[in-house]
């Protein structure tokens, strides 16, 4: 039994002989780092003045991959504590075709602790496009309906509820990639706000 031949189509024999593509992803993602880095730095400052120093003992990480829904990601985590069941972080996330988020994720005594503040900045969160976490799984970060819910669109009782009965929280805002250039503050804004909710 002779084995399928496997074919390209014209776009994939067209892209298959073109090295700029890949150059030019190698370049964006070098720069995606320095501006992580660049963040984690302004971060740490933001941070070192409003968050406990045992929130800060970790030092930021950034990392990335190829693969999230098939796509290229990087990520920086600061601050960053995460236990078999207490967890306290801020993602900030690059997915390549989508967009940079800032993400607050909360469970077990830090859940805990930022409940009233979190319940006291609905009215904030619900004006500035934040989304809420309706997932059950606390590690998928696309903005899909099954995943994310617009806090706007939210009453206060069921923001209440998500945030008290689920075992944690996570709340994000994003911007598109197309927005480049307003990025790292709207992000380090963003930051400021979470930092000042879990302080």
């Amino acid at each position: 039994m002779n084995p399928t031949k496997i074919r390209l189509s014209a776009k994939e024999a067209e892209l298959i002989s073109n090295s700029e593509i890949i150059l030019t992803k190698n370049s964006i993602a070098a720069k995606v780092n320095q501006l992580l880095g660049q963040l984690a730095s302004k971060q740490q400052a933001i941070a070192g003045r409003l968050l406990k120093t045992e929130f800060l003992q970790a030092a930021p990480k950034i990392a990335k991959g190829e693969n999230y829904e098939g796509l290229p990601w990087q990520l920086l985590d600061f601050p960053r504590v995460f236990g078999k069941e207490d967890i306290l972080a801020i993602r900030t996330m690059f997915w390549w075709g989508n967009f940079f988020s800032t993400t607050l994720h909360l469970a077990g005594i830090h859940q805990k602790d930022a409940i009233e503040n979190l319940k006291n900045a609905y009215h904030q969160l619900s004006n500035e496009n934040y989304f809420i976490c309706i997932n059950t799984d606390p590690w998928e970060h696309h903005l899909g309906q099954s995943n994310y819910k617009l806090i706007q669109q939210t009453h206060l009782q069921e923001y209440k509820q998500i945030i008290s009965q689920n075992n944690f929280v996570k709340i994000v805002a994003a911007i598109p990639l197309m927005n480049w250039d307003e990025a790292e503050q709207f992000l380090l804004q963003h930051f400021e706000l979470f930092i000042k909710i879990i302080k």
